[in-house]
């Protein structure tokens, strides 16, 4: 190149490539689109953190080809933990995730201010992004709702992205309250784990802003979501097969949805081990919690089911089941699908 003597030019090139490079990875780690599990707590016996089992939990899940990691939310028992727990957790999977893919880090709680401590906290253990649901506990209005985000929004300077969670809220997000938020730039995405029917209309109300991530909660409905053009799913089965919901991630990118199809297919088989669980009339969390321990426990990942407390551990005789279950699907295997390359 002439004006420039070729050390120059290649020392400029690197800088810039390098300047490039760092530019396109904190876009991708604002962009919480793809598979995001929500993270679940691994406890010792006795009810406190068990790190080592989720330093373990985190890489299994990264390593299956997960794009996110979602901690302290419902399925990490943000609701059952202590604020010490807490910052454990959410200094443990920061630490262990290393940069590898981005961590949302739940700021849950019954007013906005109580919603911000916790995102301070967040943020000074070097979150991406936080994450919060309409106030728990009251059942406030529309107008509540709004004020809640903006304020979180004010004062905590990390993406924002909103969790729609009515059967812990008492107070359903409204369509027209989430399209505000979003155009005026409060949120820059969402979880809906509200009713799946009004899904499609949540999609279209948000088409004319493509940067917006819509994430679905429903486990058993990723390949229907991104069909619909979700931007992506926070499966709680994610932890246990990382790997196949990879899989739908990239069947959906190529527009193969019979493959898609066929990988949720395999999920929700795993998914349906939960009614085998008994009693029958303990709590959904507690199901899904005993189950997803157990599986994780038989797979070598963590070593304890405990649930916590208020939730009933599971007994020998369940994890027998389970065990006679997973086993029937395959998953216990060396070539099962929780071992398989992460199928990007």
């Amino acid at each position: 190149m002439k004006g420039f003597p070729s050390g120059e030019v290649t020392g400029r090139e690197t800088r810039l490539s390098a300047q490039l490079l760092r530019k396109e990875t904190l876009m991708k780690r604002n962009d919480f689109r793809g598979i995001i599990p929500p993270l679940i707590t691994p406890l010792t016996p006795d009810g406190d953190v068990d790190v080592a089992s989720l330093r373990r939990l985190a890489r299994y899940v990264v390593d299956g080809g997960v794009d996110g990691l979602w901690v302290l939310g419902a399925t990490g028992q943000f609701h059952t933990l202590t604020e010490r727990q807490r910052d454990v957790v959410t200094d443990t999977v920061i630490d262990e995730a290393n940069g590898k893919v981005p961590v949302l880090i739940g700021c849950i709680d019954s007013s906005p201010d109580r919603c911000i401590e916790r995102g301070k906290r967040a943020k000074a253990s070097g979150a991406d992004g936080i994450f919060a649901t309409a106030p728990i506990y009251d059942k406030v209005t529309q107008v509540e709702v709004l004020a809640h985000f903006r304020w979180i929004h004010e004062c905590i300077d990390l993406p924002l992205v909103a969790y729609d969670a009515s059967y812990a809220t008492q107070t359903p997000m409204e369509i027209s309250t989430v399209v505000e938020l979003a155009e005026e730039g409060t949120l820059v995405g969402i979880k809906d784990s509200a009713d799946f029917s009004d899904f499609p209309h949540l999609l279209a109300q948000l088409r004319h802003l493509p940067e917006f991530s819509v994430l679905t909660g429903h486990t058993c409905l990723a390949d229907a979501a991104y069909l619909l053009g979700a931007a992506g799913c926070v499966p709680t089965l994610g932890n246990l097969i990382p790997s196949t919901y990879a899989k739908i991630r990239e069947a959906a990118k190529r527009g193969e949805w019979a493959a898609a199809r066929r990988s949720q297919d395999e999920a929700v088989s795993l998914h349906n081990v939960q009614r085998c669980w008994e009693p029958a009339s303990i709590a959904i969390v507690a199901k899904s919690l005993g189950l997803c321990k157990t599986v994780l426990k038989l797979l070598g990942v963590i070593e304890c089911s405990n649930p916590g407390r208020p939730y009933p551990s599971p007994t020998p005789e369940q994890e027998d089941r389970v065990r006679i279950e997973l086993e029937r699907l395959g998953m216990l295997r060396s070539e099962s699908a929780l071992s398989s390359p992460s199928g990007r």
